[in-house]
């Protein structure tokens, strides 16, 4: 999945796993209307994309939350609320 997720990311990017199906990205000099984007083309990413585990295809989906700050934030508070936004899009599915 990171594998997946990586061949969509600028160079500036940083993505890490947060734990369980729960990932964090990073992007630096981006506003709020570049993030949805990159988490359409991500979510739309691992929809298309073919998935074999232990020798069986699955299909994956994604659900994003994006967070746009402007200057300095506490970097928990930016997890926090883009783990909510999350959170409210994975009820929506």
């Amino acid at each position: 999945v990171a594998r997946m997720m990586k061949a969509n990311l600028r160079e500036s990017d940083a993505l890490g796993r947060l734990g369980g199906d729960e990932f964090g990205l990073l992007m630096l000099n981006a506003g709020l209307d570049e993030g949805r984007e990159k988490a359409r083309r991500l979510a739309a990413t691992l929809e298309t994309e073919p998935f074999e585990w232990e020798g069986r295809a699955t299909g994956l989906g994604g659900s994003f939350g994006v967070r746009a700050y402007a200057g300095q934030a506490d970097p928990e508070i930016w997890l926090a609320e883009a783990d909510a936004a999350m959170w409210v899009r994975k009820k929506g599915r």
